[in-house]
């Protein structure tokens, strides 16, 4: 087992380099049977080096010890390297705060996207609104053609996923672009927001764009209304951003 166990990981290379040749020398992205077979190999030499130490008691020392020891050493030290990468990734990952419903709203279940939302009280399903292919959602509340500017939500999905570290600049926007670029929580994450007023049928509005880094695809949620009430639609944002559930590739 002492010898076994620093023989191990020469295998365990052994076996890699045997399949990448059965590939045709092509290194990649790691097959199945690298993935057991490698981990395999030094996991269990890990396990011989320490059943051996615990056999010098009653062996001896003599050709038991110093193998032991180094297939141990070895082994421990190829584990720690192969695992510190899953753990700074865990470690950097986003953790996201939990939650916060309210148990007055209506709760929105998208299965295909794979997240959840608070629409509060007093907004209905409004399928007009849907306009383009990518917008998935629209509720409205108000009185359409009331005179007043309806305060609105619409959910979209971007198709792909935001990278993490890489926030919206004001050179990515269009030329004329007069909106205000910011940042919101959303349950302990910052995600980039723009605001920008709008005047649509001769009625000022404040609309607020916020892109969410969600998986299988980022959302756009986009919240607008009275220019006048942009201190309740901002309100509305946080809420709308505090409820939002789902899986996020940050």
């Amino acid at each position: 087992m002492a010898r076994a166990s620093w023989l191990a990981p020469i295998f365990a290379i052994a076996m890699n380099f045997m399949l990448i040749a059965g590939q045709g020398g092509k290194v990649g992205t790691p097959n199945k049977v690298q993935m057991i077979v490698g981990p395999l190999f030094i996991v269990g030499g890990l396990l011989f080096g320490i059943v051996a130490l615990f056999g010098v008691h009653k062996h001896g020392k003599r050709k038991i010890l110093a193998p032991a020891l180094v297939g141990v050493s070895v082994n421990a030290f190829l584990i720690v390297m192969g695992a510190l990468p899953i753990l700074l990734y865990l470690a950097q990952r986003a953790h996201l705060q939990p939650a916060i419903h309210s148990s007055s709203a209506y709760l929105l279940k998208d299965g295909r996207l794979r997240f959840s939302i608070d629409i509060p009280e007093g907004f209905r399903d409004y399928p007009e609104g849907k306009r383009v292919p990518t917008t998935e959602h629209v509720y409205i509340k108000g009185i359409v053609g009331g005179g007043e500017a309806l305060t609105v939500i619409n959910i979209e999905r971007l198709g792909g996923l935001i990278p993490k570290n890489k926030p919206l600049r004001r050179e990515n926007m269009p030329l004329r672009f007069s909106g205000e670029m910011t940042t919101k929580n959303w349950r302990g994450v910052n995600v980039d927001t723009i605001i920008a007023p709008v005047e649509q049928n001769g009625l000022r509005v404040i609309v607020y764009t916020m892109q969410i880094p969600l998986r299988p695809s980022a959302i756009q949620l986009n919240v607008g209304g009275p220019e006048s009430k942009r201190e309740e639609i901002s309100h509305l944002a946080d809420t709308l951003l505090s409820s939002l559930e789902g899986d996020t590739n940050w």
